[in-house]
């Protein structure tokens, strides 16, 4: 079996994918790719399953992630939370002054950032940061990567948790080609509304009649359309819960899809 993540070795992806492994009780191969685009184009070709980050307690939605379940054929297969903690790390004792991560954990770290008058660059991922630092000879380049990154590329770690949010969680999927939807507690779906005042309202409010609770809900524009929306939304119901309330959104949305019925992971951790 081969899982994909985005990142290289010691990327918090790479962490999240052996905690799904785990979960998965199979021995599998540990799959880095470049882009999330190459992650998802992954699943079914060159990966069983990858790994995908949906969304962070401090820095919001990925919001391309959720962009790609528009062009792939994909299903959630499960969910797992995981505490982000990010260190400082530089290639000697010396505070760098131009901080290299994702766009991601630069702003999970921004307040850091801002106090110590360092600067942040835009990298591709935290270890491919880290990476790059341990290979530059300018002293004044750092990273904000994992501890396992620090130990991977023989890097100092300055400070600690340097995340501004102390509960600072990465919300990860493990898609899989799409198949038969498995039970699972949560359920997400995807859908477009029928053009009309209040059609966002009948679609919520069918849910409300049903007695479904909504966990989350995200619009993002549709793809190949001019100023058309769908919606994202995240219940906590199992699919068979869930049928009754289908069969009615149907009346209400010009399209509709379940992209998974799932249970979340809980690290050993």
């Amino acid at each position: 079996m081969r899982i994909a993540y985005q990142g290289i070795p010691g990327a918090h992806s790479e962490e999240a994918a052996k905690v799904f492994q785990k979960s998965l009780g199979i021995p599998a191969e540990l799959v880095p790719k470049e882009d999330f685009h190459d992650l998802f184009a992954a699943v079914g070709t060159d990966a069983d399953y990858a790994v995908v980050p949906i969304e962070n307690s401090t820095a919001g939605s990925v919001v391309e992630c959720y962009d790609l379940f528009q062009e792939f054929d994909v299903r959630i297969c499960q969910e797992y939370l995981h505490k982000v903690e990010h260190c400082l790390l530089a290639k000697t004792d010396q505070m760098p002054k131009i901080i290299y991560s994702h766009p991601q954990a630069l702003k999970q770290c921004k307040k850091f950032l801002q106090s110590h008058n360092m600067k942040g660059a835009e990298f591709i991922d935290t270890a491919a940061a880290a990476k790059m630092v341990s290979e530059s000879s300018d002293p004044n380049v750092g990273a904000i990567a994992s501890k396992v990154a620090a130990e991977h590329y023989n890097l100092h770690i300055l400070k600690e948790n340097i995340q501004d949010n102390s509960d600072n969680t990465t919300r990860f999927f493990l898609i899989g080609p799409q198949q038969d939807i498995l039970p699972g507690k949560k359920t997400t779906l995807l859908f477009m509304t029928n053009d009309g005042p209040g059609a966002l309202h009948k679609c919520l409010g069918v849910l409300a009649n049903h007695n479904i609770n909504l966990t989350k809900i995200e619009s993002r524009p549709k793809r190949k359309s001019h100023f058309e929306y769908l919606f994202y939304v995240d219940l906590a119901a199992d699919i068979e819960t869930l049928r009754p309330a289908l069969e009615e959104l149907k009346q209400h949305t010009t399209e509709i899809r379940i992209l998974g019925s799932y249970d979340d992971v809980h690290s050993a951790r």
